[in-house]
């Protein structure tokens, strides 16, 4: 904690209000207009990256980004089902994701693990006020549980570690396959099946985030 240093407290800052407006954008507005909102995530990391990082996303970077926007553009549809308090929201989410890349990739020495505790700590706390225990029983405190160990503790981690090796649009390619792997999720879970436009924007975001990443890994002559 005494490492923490500006980079630090920013990126758990970053990090705390990001996954309070995620939380908050789920219940104010629609999941399709979540999922498209958080596709543009890769034009919102490399335009930062360029203007703060001076890292050029490059045109196959910019494509790619394109394609898989449109993909989830695809998948979820763009219907009027959404909400504009939600809608800002989720676009703050993105914000908040693309400067944790950033600060992520600038200061690769920054104690993530001390990083991700502050955000846990003073998120939480921040909310106390607005909080309720109704309906917290058994089953729930299971699933927060899993929630804060599995998508925040396990997945920011390795977020964080491997933000610290790419650029930022492909870390936020790589992010938008969380786009095309929901309907998967969901499918296993509550055994929804797919719908044709899903599997088809599914399919455009699976192949820009692993074409440019095998794009970006082939042998430089």
């Amino acid at each position: 904690f005494t490492r923490l240093g500006w980079a630090g407290v920013a990126y758990a800052l970053c990090s705390g209000c990001g996954m309070l407006m995620f939380v908050g954008s789920l219940k104010a507005t629609s999941i399709a207009h979540v999922a498209i909102i958080y596709a543009t995530l890769p034009f919102v990391a490399a335009g930062l990256g360029w203007l703060i990082l001076r890292e050029s996303p490059g045109k196959a970077g910019l494509l790619a980004a394109a394609l898989a926007l449109a993909g989830a553009g695809v998948m979820v549809g763009l219907g009027n089902d959404g909400a504009l308090l939600g809608d800002i929201m989720a676009f703050g989410m993105v914000l908040s994701m693309a400067a944790m890349i950033l600060i992520a990739r600038g200061c690769p020495d920054m104690p993530a693990l001390a990083a991700g505790t502050l955000s846990a700590i003073w998120a939480p706390l921040a909310m106390i006020p607005f909080s309720t225990t109704a309906g917290l029983d058994g089953t729930n405190l299971l699933l927060l549980a899993a929630f804060g160990l599995i998508n925040s503790t396990l997945g920011f981690a390795l977020f964080v570690l491997g933000s610290r090796h790419t650029s930022p649009v492909e870390t936020a390619l790589i992010g938008a396959l969380e786009t095309a792997l929901t309907p998967v999720w969901v499918w296993l879970v509550f055994h929804e099946t797919p719908t044709t436009p899903t599997l088809i924007g599914g399919a455009m975001v699976l192949t820009a985030s692993v074409g440019h990443i095998l794009w970006s890994a082939r042998p430089r002559r």
